[in-house]
């Protein structure tokens, strides 16, 4: 029997011992899109590191160029500091480079990172000082890391505003109405102790 098919065999007839055919309707579909998510979010997680990861790449090359290493030098001993999703997309940037060289495996990187390889593809092209080219980048993505935490602070005061419309407000509103509205029903009605049998 194809593995496929027998992986299916149990989430098919559990399905059917639950909920019938609509049950093994909602199994299969579970077993079939639950590998396309889980892999769609692997890499939306790996996409948001290699983003956040951009200064620290720069921080390590700048680091390494301070120390006398050459360009790729630098972004080989990045690799060897860094977490292991951005070691393998730096890597795989330095066999490109390895295969054509620097300044075209650099200038054609894609990808979070390829901003940064870029410009250094074209400091190394124009002979401009590297450090300054990765000193330029690191201040870029500092300035656009500090636009999104300016951003994200904006939009938390309308996220806000759910909470304190479900949670908040509804205590604010007995507290301060609650009183009034028990002293006119015993003005109305009685003592509210008399009511009970």
């Amino acid at each position: 029997m194809n593995s496929r098919y027998a992986d299916l065999l149990i989430p098919i007839l559990l399905g059917k011992l639950v909920a019938g055919v609509v049950g093994m309707v909602i199994a299969v579909a579970v077993v079939l899109v639950a590998p396309l998510l889980a892999t769609r979010m692997a890499e939306i997680r790996r996409r948001k590191a290699l983003t956040s990861a951009v200064p620290d790449v720069a921080r390590v090359v700048l680091i390494g160029l301070s120390a006398g290493q050459p360009p790729m030098a630098a972004l080989s001993t990045a690799a060897k500091h860094l977490d292991p999703v951005i070691a393998g997309e730096i890597r795989s940037v330095l066999r490109v480079a390895s295969a054509r060289g620097s300044g075209n495996a650099l200038g054609h990187a894609d990808g979070p990172l390829g901003p940064f390889l870029a410009s250094l593809a074209r400091a190394q092209v124009t002979g401009a000082s590297v450090r300054s080219a990765v000193r330029a980048q690191l201040e870029e993505s500092r300035r656009e890391r500090r636009r999104i935490i300016r951003e994200g602070s904006q939009k938390l005061a309308i996220r806000l505003m759910v909470p304190v419309t479900l949670f908040i407000l509804p205590g604010f509103v007995i507290m301060s109405y609650g009183p009034t509205v028990i002293s006119v029903l015993v003005d109305t009605l009685g003592p509210l102790g008399g009511l009970a049998p």
